[in-house]
């Protein structure tokens, strides 16, 4: 495999993690309770799971070359989650 084949394989590979860890991390909290467009803190250890991966999907998506979808997610997460650590 190619270097250039296996940095785009890489990039792909890290956006599938990233976006089913936002799927899996959004299922847990719906289970708890947590419905879409509730706040989620940062402080709140539970939370830390989904934000993470939200950030991982949004710099996923900008490695990937699909700036548009990451500057959405990224805004996303600022709304969702206001205590957000730079």
């Amino acid at each position: 495999r190619s270097s250039a084949a296996s940095d785009v394989y890489k990039r792909q590979a890290a956006y599938s993690y990233a976006s089913t860890g936002v799927f899996l991390g959004k299922q847990l909290l719906e289970e708890a309770g947590w419905e879409p467009g509730d706040t989620l803190l940062w402080q709140h250890l539970p939370n830390q799971g989904l934000i993470r991966a939200m950030r991982a999907r949004a710099q996923a998506a900008r490695r990937l070359g699909a700036e548009e979808e990451s500057t959405q997610l990224w805004a996303d997460l600022e709304e969702l989650c206001p205590d957000l650590p730079q």
